[in-house]
Formats: structure tokens, sequence, C-alpha cells
């Protein structure tokens, strides 16, 4: 039994450590506002942000290349803020690129409005990493804490096992 809850904690710490790494690659970044050169992407994907809400502006993005990015409009509406600032999502790319530069043009018909890009983030799998991380840290630790009870209890009463 004594094993069995040793190995119990050290899987929960192992796959614990394992979301610990998705909870870092899943942080969301604040997104970065559209200059007048090129737009660097640290991370795999792009998300295209909006200052104003309900805003769905004429963009293009273009790959170092002059590929043209196939852009879709997902529906989740995140929201991000940066200070005192609110980023509003309104389109990402089509399929995951690569991390690197891209030319990003965004044409509204309401002026004043600022446009930003950012990595494609996923709030979904942020949070989905950070329970996993908490139950298989306590989930373990508990299935170990009472293998090591039952164990104790088994020696106690002089039950071999």
């Amino acid at each position: 039994m004594k094993r069995l809850a040793i190995a119990s904690v050290a899987v929960g710490v192992l796959l614990a450590g394992v979301f610990a790494v998705l909870v870092v690659r899943n942080v969301p970044t604040t997104p970065e506002e559209i200059g007048t050169g090129p737009t660097h992407v640290s991370r795999n994907g792009l998300t295209l942000w909006a200052s104003t809400d309900g805003v769905v502006p004429a963009c293009e993005v273009k790959t170092a290349a002059g590929a043209t990015v196939p852009l879709v409009i997902p529906g989740d509406g995140q929201v991000q803020k940066d200070g005192m600032a609110y980023w509003y999502s309104f389109a990402r790319s089509a399929k995951p690129v690569p991390a690197g530069d891209y030319a990003v043009s965004c044409r509204a018909d309401a002026p004043g409005i600022k446009y930003a890009v950012s990595p494609r983030n996923s709030f979904v799998y942020f949070v989905g990493s950070l329970l996993g991380a908490g139950i298989s840290l306590l989930g373990f630790f508990a299935l170990g804490t009472y293998l090591l009870t039952i164990g104790a209890r088994r020696r106690k009463a002089g039950i071999r096992v």
C-alpha cells in the first residue's frame, strides 16, 4: 500500500507538471496594436482585436512572403484588458499560422478605432489546464493519503496485505 500511495502522489505531481506547462503555454497575451510596419506574433495562430465592440472591419493579413492568411469570425466574443483599455476579438486565422511577422491592414467605417494582433488565445485551454493541474495534484495526493491511511489501519489491525 505504501508503494502504491507514493506512486499515486508521484503521478499526481507529474500530471500537475504537464498541466503547468500547458498553463504557461496558454496564458492569454495582451494584444499588440497594429503599427505601420509588420506585426510580430510570438506564438502559433493569430487573433485580431478592435478597441470597439461589434465592429467587423475589412482586414487583410499577409505573411512575410506575401501570402494571404484566411480569416474567420469566431463569434466567441473574447475580451482582453490592457491597462485601462479593452480589446474585443473579431477575427482569427482560419488555421493556426506559425509565429512570425505579418502585415496587417484593417479598414472600418467609424473613425478612431484602433486594431491589434495577438497570438491565437484560447481561454478554454487556459482554464482547462489550470483545472487539470489542480485536480490532478489534489486528486492523486488525496488518493495517496487515503492509501497510506488504509495501509496504516491494516498494519495496526494486523492484517497482512
